[in-house]
């Protein structure tokens, strides 16, 4: 137990291979060069050939003859029910014949980024789906509805993940599919400093058919992403280096290739790593610093403000469109004002002043908001996919239509209502204008007594909700280990407190911050943004406690940092954490670090550099990485030791070794005879 064999009988196999661009990819440019220089770094046994809705057997004949030494597989990925799966066939002529085809029925099908094809219409084409490999998008976007894949029966049973993390969930889980790991690589020259994909799966077959290929991936057990311990492990590099799937250890001397271990490592994920660097949460000069720690509580801060203010950031929006009390205060005003004299001047009545339209107020129009709401609710309630079984339990499907279709009926009525009330204004405005250009008698102007009512009871409504809104309160709270993270309100206590960076005085504006209608009118005099506005009600902080309720300390907004991180992995495909023990003491390193660690391993790839006994020593990795450096002719070579931790010996692929039990007291304990002094002199100071 101990060495790390390689099973040389395993074919390494990625059959989902992009090479010609299609309205579903990203524009790009096949270069065959590219595939060779693929297949033969990463030492891959069998490919397929898989674009999007589209097989070129020309250009499938021609990648045959590049890759003599690999099997090629034709392929075609399809657009399902608004998900994809991959479709894979032999290669003898026979089959590849009718799976052409096939392809040639597919192609017209889809013809922009957001079309797809209906099962029942693959089901037609198809035929038998029984010839050839069916794989779905399972664990990765776009995935393949689950009730699709219901649909094609025992046809399914392997599905495409989108990472290790992914690849060994599925594993673990006894009702999903056979996970299986393949690059989806868009076929052109890479960009300079970029690598290949190490996303494969390897598989334990022998003679690679199709039917082959079906009975092998009905079984978790036949396939893995390493040569050897497959489930436990996953191959990263193309020299056939390995990481577990839990826990992995990097130990080495200073300068010996660490860091740059795990940069490789980093660039192979491609983005999807979560890399906690050395020393980027101490508060040096680092651009990782506390400043930017600061910066990113700024935004979690603002982000959880933003969406508990928003529901009043919609009521200042709403009141900024009435008019103000003086405003309504004046056209009150004129109006009784135009009342008093029209009373008073009956005996300038006239044959102009005496029709009906002399003073006929104009019409309101219909409010359609309320009912355009109810038909778009409707809509959604008839046209869900998601929630359609419960809807249809509890509500009669051809009810609902019956509803829309009133709905809409009574809408597009009180739509053709308005645009006639529209036109009726508009003349009887015109009317009006013209008799009062003819008469000596005053007219009463038109007024919308019920809206200054409304509008008076709105400002009223908003001084109540402000006020409210001003009192202090937490709004968010939450744990992080024995942290607690905490977001409250309170009001603004002077000009000062409310300027939040602004290089204008706002002392004038602050005067009226007990009456918050008014307060908002001093806020429009200003060069504040209206989308703004919001944000000057009420004062929002966000604050970071520790486990006695008091805000952190430096040291403790490190510890913090580091925590908040570790937790945010669960969105990456990996994480990464370069020698941890240089920002903390052993005692956090122990009780926190180690716990938490663990615990993330569990669930995704963890990778930790250390040369600190606490984390190497204690932690219990499952798989130890040693580097060393060297230089051979000029030029610094970069070995990797690997192994398990009760491995005698770790190997490099290439077959060289060095003992676990030396490198691991160099590294950890600076050497036995070292640990052994201190050992002795710890046992004094016990004693």
């Amino acid at each position: 137990m101990g060495t790390i064999k390689y099973n040389w009988l395993m074919k390494k196999v990625d059959l989902h291979i992009h090479t010609i661009s299609t309205v579903k990819d990203y524009p790009f440019n096949f270069e065959m060069d590219s595939l060779v220089k693929y297949v033969q770094s990463q030492k891959i046994d069998v490919i397929a050939i898989t674009n999007h809705n589209v097989f070129d057997r020309k250009q499938y004949e021609q990648i045959c003859s590049h890759l003599p030494s690999t099997l090629v597989l034709p392929g075609i990925e399809i657009d399902i029910d608004g998900g994809h799966a991959l479709f894979l066939s032999d290669k003898e002529p026979q089959a590849l014949y009718a799976f052409e085809a096939i392809c040639k029925q597919i192609a017209p099908l889809v013809n922009s980024q957001d079309d797809t094809i209906p099962f029942e219409q693959i089901e037609t084409i198809f035929k038998d789906f029984s010839d050839y490999l069916v794989i779905p998008h399972y664990d990765k976007e776009p995935k393949l509805p689950s009730d699709t894949i219901v649909k094609f029966g025992a046809n399914i049973f392997a599905g495409e993940v989108c990472s290790v993390k992914k690849f060994v969930t599925a594993l673990k889980n006894r009702n999903s599919l056979v996970p299986v790991l393949f690059s989806d690589f868009r076929v052109e020259t890479l960009p300079y400093g970029a690598v290949y994909p190490n996303r494969q799966t390897y598989i334990d077959i022998n003679d690679v058919t199709v039917n082959n290929l079906k009975l092998c991936l009905r079984d978790k057990a036949k396939v893995g992403l390493a040569p050897t311990d497959g489930h436990d492990l996953f191959q990263w590099s193309s020299s056939g280096l390995c990481l577990s799937t839990g826990l992995n250890i990097i130990l080495g001397k200073r300068s010996s290739g660490k860091t740059y271990t795990l940069n490789r490592i980093d660039k192979h994920f491609g983005g999807k790593a979560l890399y906690i660097r050395q020393f980027s949460l101490l508060n040096t000069k680092d651009p990782n610093s506390i400043e930017q720690f600061e910066q990113e509580d700024k935004i979690k801060q603002e982000r959880i403000a933003s969406e508990y203010l928003k529901p009043f950031k919609e009521i200042i929006e709403d009141i900024c469109q009435v008019p103000t009390m003086d405003s309504d205060m004046y056209m009150l005003e004129q109006y009784m004002k135009s009342l008093v004299k029209y009373a008073n001047e009956q005996h300038l009545n006239d044959v102009y002043s005496k029709t009906q339209m002399f003073n006929t107020p104009t019409f309101q129009s219909f409010e359609l908001d309320e009912l355009k709401n109810l038909i778009d609710s409707t809509e959604r309630l008839i046209t869900s996919k998601t929630y359609e079984k419960i809807i249809e339990d509890c509500l009669d499907k051809n009810a609902l239509k019956i509803l829309f279709c009133r709905l809409v009926e009574k809408y597009r009525q009180l739509y053709l209502d308005n645009l006639l009330i529209d036109d009726v204004n508009v003349a009887l405005v015109d009317i009006k204008r013209n008799l009062q250009m003819k008469s000596s008698a005053t007219r009463i102007p038109d007024i919308d007594l019920y809206a200054v009512l409304r509008n008076n009871r709105k400002r009223q409504r908003f001084n109540e909700v402000a006020h409210n809104l001003q009192k202090q309160r937490i709004i968010n709270q939450r744990s992080v280990s024995h942290f607690t993270v905490s977001t409250s309100t309170r009001p603004y206590f002077n000009a000062t407190d409310m300027k939040q960076g602004m290089q204008v005085s706002l002392v004038e504006v602050f005067n009226s911050y007990s009456n918050p209608y008014a307060f908002l009118q001093k806020l429009k005099g200003t060069a504040i943004e209206s989308t703004d506005y919001y944000k000057y009600f009420v004062k929002v902080e966000y604050k970071i406690l520790n486990s006695l309720g008091a805000e952190v300390s430096g040291g403790e907004r490190t510890e913090f940092n580091f925590l908040s991180k570790v937790k945010d992995a669960m969105t990456h495909d990996i994480l990464i954490i370069d020698e941890p023990e240089s920002s903390f003491d052993n005692i956090f390193l122990k009780e926190e670090v180690n716990t938490l660690i663990k615990e993330m391993s569990q669930t995704m790839p963890v990778i930790v550099s250390t040369h600190n006994s606490t984390i190497g020593g204690s932690i219990k990795p499952d798989y130890i990485l040693y580097t060393e450096k060297s230089v051979v002719d000029g030029y610094v070579v970069y070995k990797v030791y690997e192994g398990r931790p009760d491995s005698k010996l770790l190997k490099t692929p290439s077959g060289d070794s060095i003992n676990n039990y030396i490198i691991t007291m160099n590294s950890l304990e600076a050497g036995e005879a070292a640990y052994n002094n201190r050992k002795q002199g710890y046992d004094l100071l016990k004693n």
